[in-house]
């Protein structure tokens, strides 16, 4: 039997060899056919609904200090399909007509001015009125413009402080919070004024990240 396959094999070698060769084109041109008429991209979808918003997202994140019980850090960026509006530095630092607050822990989402608590303690959106502390440097001025009166300082310190855990070898900003807001105090030193406001004080990425909190601390000139 095995003789006799062999023979048949050398016997029709030709015949078989251009049987398979029309094959393997046969089944080229099929697989050739049905590739070129799949999709060339497809979309791939979240399986999530999308909400496009067109109002800025916040909620006031509560901070409990390790130090003083109760300290609240207000969130001072917001989510916004909007683009940020930038400040150049060439324009001058400035805060003008700030609005008196009672509350030191809170700034609604819609805040586009400057919070002042006790006259001396400053915050606002990082994308908003205080944008310009991104490109500020200790050593520059800003003025405060309020009842009829122009005060200039000077920037001694800018910090920025983590919200979740140590910075730098320091405790996180709730540990510092009420000081800092209360008695313009920072590590041992009393300040005039001091601002507040999210992000890592750059333009970079972190610029508006609400992991962070960047404040200055300045003294009157005039």
């Amino acid at each position: 039997m095995k003789q006799q396959v062999i023979s048949f094999i050398n016997r029709f070698s030709g015949t078989l060899y251009s049987l398979l060769l029309f094959g393997f084109f046969g089944l080229s041109l099929v697989a050739s056919h049905y590739n070129f008429n799949l999709p060339r991209a497809e979309t791939v979808r979240d399986a999530a609904n999308f909400v496009i918003a067109t109002e800025p997202l916040e909620k006031l994140e509560h901070v409990k200090s390790p130090a003083e019980s109760g300290a609240a850090v207000p969130q001072t960026s917001r989510v916004s399909v909007l683009t940020p509006r930038r400040v150049s530095a060439m324009s001058g630092f400035s805060i003008k007509n700030p609005t008196p607050t009672s509350d030191n822990s809170t700034i609604l989402p819609g805040e586009t001015g400057v919070l002042v608590y006790d006259h001396s303690f400053f915050f606002a959106h990082s994308d908003q009125a205080f944008d310009w502390i991104k490109y500020a440097s200790e050593g520059d001025t800003f003025t405060v413009s309020r009842n009829g009166t122009v005060e200039v300082y000077q920037i001694i310190k800018k910090q920025t402080l983590s919200m979740s855990g140590d910075y730098d070898g320091k405790r996180p900003v709730s540990a510092y919070y009420s000081s800092i807001s209360k008695k313009r105090q920072f590590l041992g030193k009393t300040y005039d004024v001091a601002l507040m406001t999210c992000g890592d004080g750059t333009t970079g990425r972190n610029g508006n990240n609400n992991a962070y909190r960047t404040f200055v601390f300045a003294n009157r000139l005039n």
